[in-house]
């Protein structure tokens, strides 16, 4: 979701395609991952931010936008009521693997993890 500037649209017709009760379960990027990360200067602005990969010796440029927490809270919950937010942390093994990473990520979290009800 966030690689969308608008999410009006996708959440309506998600809520139209789905059944009553129905789920939907969408992750975004951890808005304090972004704030900190690119040190954006308003948290409360929706900004244009852009990424660079690198894989396989490949180079991408990457476009997303970052939202406030209140930004996405509100704009889920105009169609779905929020049944469970998520903040995940890394798994145990990462800490045997990669233990730096493993530190950082368990210390700053950079998705949410969102599942909301069709109601």
């Amino acid at each position: 979701m966030h690689y969308l500037e608008d999410w009006h649209a996708p959440f309506s017709e998600f809520q139209r395609v789905l059944k009553l009760g129905g789920e939907l379960i969408f992750s975004v990027h951890h808005p304090f991952m972004d704030f900190k990360r690119y040190s954006v200067q308003d948290y409360f602005e929706k900004k244009l931010l852009k990424d660079t990969w690198y894989k396989q010796g490949e180079t991408f440029n990457v476009s997303f936008y970052r939202r406030s927490l209140q930004d996405i809270i509100n704009d889920t919950t105009r169609f779905f009521t929020i049944e469970e937010l998520i903040e995940p942390k890394p798994v145990p093994q990462m800490k045997k693997t990669d233990p730096a990473g493993f530190e950082y990520l368990n210390a700053n979290p950079h998705f949410l993890i969102i599942r909301a009800v069709n109601d």
